[in-house]
């Protein structure tokens, strides 16, 4: 696990911030990818799901300490 953690923290920080040609993330694209998809079936779009992926201070935090924090939930 430590090996995948490690592997998606530096995915994470090559990738995550960059920009497309038109100044968009690829979070951004793929979001409205999505919407205009729901959008075409006649289904709402309703955004991605936050909850639990901001910190105390409102940050948004990395893909492995989501998994991290999933498992110590699951294993409660």
């Amino acid at each position: 696990m430590k090996t995948i953690t490690r592997r998606l923290s530096e995915l994470e920080r090559r990738f995550a911030a960059h920009r497309g040609e038109q100044g968009r993330s690829l979070a951004d694209v793929i979001r409205e990818r999505r919407r205009r998809r729901l959008e075409a079936e006649g289904l709402p779009f309703k955004g991605w799901p936050t909850r639990g992926h901001v910190d105390a201070g409102d940050h948004p935090r990395t893909i492995a300490e989501i998994i991290r924090a999933g498992r110590r939930a699951a294993s409660r």
